[in-house]
């Protein structure tokens, strides 16, 4: 099976490093710089896990241009949430008409940006719970591990249901802790509220993820944007969270993974764009449509735009 990798940050090289040691799985990484294309083709892909017990290495292959490659199997989506819509296009070459796509990415609203590439029958939408991240020398991290969750963008026909069991297939077969779900959505809205609660509060205090349950004051500005996100969420979209349980699920992902160092925090760090429009930012978006308010989320955002303009 052809797979592509299209963003190889820390979680697009540790689902392409555990793919690719499948010899029957051919995996190519579509990065960015050639001198990332070069450090993969002449290193490979080492991901080292916090215990020393588990690291992981493989050979995939990189490019930077795919106009010549034939289209993928699956293409899984893994850049940074702002930039999908340009990815997808410019890669057109990697989608064919059976291509699957399977976006794990953060943030809310990604799979809308993926369907004029892929119909929705063959896009898997989905999260991951697994805590990865770059060390200052460039060695990728797995920090915790966790599910990864997928469903259907359209779960009600055949080819969404064999696309979605493709795709669990592979997934489980390289590792993955994979569960499938009815509801992709709600699945992708369960990991946007956790994401609101751990990464702008870290990212803004410059620090891992076990602050959120060790520090008072983070963990009441956390808890804040949680139970706000989920009142926008509950009264604009119909949904019907439960904020203690939400709040619940946040402190025990911020204790699993309480090392990692979050992806908008890594980007904070190196003064990069971040993904806060998305998260945070997407909560407010929701919000003033409805004719809502979210000035917690909203403050937030402002203060992370701040930092990395």
């Amino acid at each position: 099976m052809k797979i592509a990798v299209l963003g190889c940050g820390a979680i697009g090289s540790l689902y392409a490093a555990r793919l690719a040691q499948d010899p029957s799985n051919e995996v190519l990484c579509i990065v960015r710089s050639e001198q990332h294309a070069s450090r993969i083709n002449s290193s490979g892909i080492n991901i080292i896990s916090n215990n020393g017990c588990s690291n992981i290495s493989a050979s995939p292959r990189a490019v930077t241009d795919t106009e010549n490659e034939v289209p993928a199997d699956i293409v899984l989506i893994a850049v940074k949430s702002y930039a999908t819509e340009d990815a997808v296009a410019g890669h057109a070459a990697l989608f064919g008409p059976d291509t699957i796509a399977l976006t794990l990415q953060n943030g809310y609203g990604n799979h809308l940006k993926i369907l004029n590439a892929v119909p929705k029958e063959r896009i898997i939408m989905g999260t991951t719970a697994m805590g990865v991240n770059i060390d200052s020398e460039g060695h990728v991290i797995l920090a915790g591990t966790g599910k990864t969750v997928i469903g259907s963008l359209a779960p009600e026909t055949e080819t969404g249901h064999s696309s979605l069991a493709t795709v669990k297939k592979l997934l489980s077969d390289a590792g993955f802790d994979t569960e499938e779900t009815s509801d992709a959505q709600g699945a992708v809205l369960d990991k946007l509220l956790i994401n609101v609660g751990i990464n702008a509060v870290c990212a803004l205090n410059d620090v891992p993820n076990r602050f959120i349950c060790d520090d008072p004051d983070m963990r009441a500005r956390a808890e804040a944007l949680v139970r706000e996100a989920v009142e926008v969420l509950n009264d604009a979209l119909g949904k019907s969270f439960d904020p203690d349980s939400v709040w619940g699920k946040v402190l025990a992902v911020a204790e699993k993974t309480g090392l990692n160092v979050c992806s908008m925090l890594q980007d904070v760090r190196k003064n990069s764009q971040t993904e806060i429009s998305t998260i945070n930012g997407a909560i407010v978006d929701i919000a003033s449509k409805a004719g809502l308010e979210a000035p917690v989320n909203a403050a937030v955002t402002d203060e992370i735009l701040m930092l990395t303009t």
